[in-house]
């Protein structure tokens, strides 16, 4: 019997031999012209953002006041006032549309408006919409504001009724302002009641001065004269032996 020789298997070689490291690549230095590369490059993407943003927001106006001006293109104004200015106009015709009616030349449409001015345009009083085979003709009593109260940021007109009025620019109108008011008062909203003795004083003395200006000197109104009414010693509220109501004339025309 022939017995075969071991033969010692060689034992695998296993090297512990350290692999050189890799170089590493140098970092890039953030140099100053990088960084205003950068900003700039931030500054062109926000300058889009915000020009699209800018013509969306002036398309979606434009086709508002495009959709408004074609649903008041039936209404008419009768026998407005001289000093109707083209904003409060615009307030009107935009309080008419109100609901976003389709306006037609009917009973159910002139209905409709004559509802929506008597609840959202206080300017208005007494108010009549009547159709006919070419417009929504509106009739209506204007309130005509005389005084002007001022508490803060707040600003509204009060007419010959005390019916606040809801403030915009009027030019051809001499509106007084009434002053010495308390800080602390609660001013109603547009169209309501403003039931005060201070303020109704003031603006009694308003009226009478206005009326005297249409008799006597219609081409140079007194109110145009004066600044402001001040009634902070109202029935002697401060000191009984002064003046109750001051009115002040316009250094402009002193």
């Amino acid at each position: 019997m022939v017995r075969r020789k071991k033969t010692k298997s060689k034992a695998k070689k296993i090297s512990f031999r350290r692999r050189t490291p890799k170089k590493k690549k140098p970092r890039k230095k953030f140099t100053l012209p990088h960084f205003m590369l950068v900003l700039k490059v931030a500054g062109a993407v926000a300058a889009f953002i915000a020009l699209g943003i800018g013509f969306t927001l002036l398309n979606n106006y434009m086709q508002n006041k495009s959709s408004v001006s074609d649903k008041t293109a039936l209404l008419e104004l009768v026998n407005p006032p001289v000093w109707l200015s083209e904003e409060l106009k615009g307030k009107i015709y935009a309080a008419a549309v109100a609901g976003d009616e389709d306006l037609k030349l009917d009973e159910d449409a002139a209905r409709s408006v004559q509802q929506n001015l008597e609840k959202y345009a206080a300017w208005l009083d007494e108010i009549v919409v009547q159709a006919t085979h070419e417009s929504l003709r509106i009739e209506a009593k204007w309130r005509k504001p005389i005084a002007i109260v001022k508490l803060g940021m707040l600003k509204v007109y009060v007419d010959s009724e005390l019916v606040v009025l809801d403030f915009m620019e009027m030019e051809k109108l001499p509106i007084v302002e009434v002053e010495g008011l308390p800080l602390t008062v609660k001013v109603p909203s547009a169209g309501s009641l403003w039931p005060r003795d201070d303020l109704s004083a003031a603006v009694e003395l308003l009226v009478q001065l206005d009326r005297m200006d249409n008799l006597v000197t219609p081409e140079k109104p007194l109110l145009y004269e004066i600044d402001n009414i001040n009634v902070s010693n109202y029935n002697g509220r401060r000191d009984n032996r002064r003046s109750h109501i001051i009115l002040y004339l316009s250094l402009i025309h002193i």
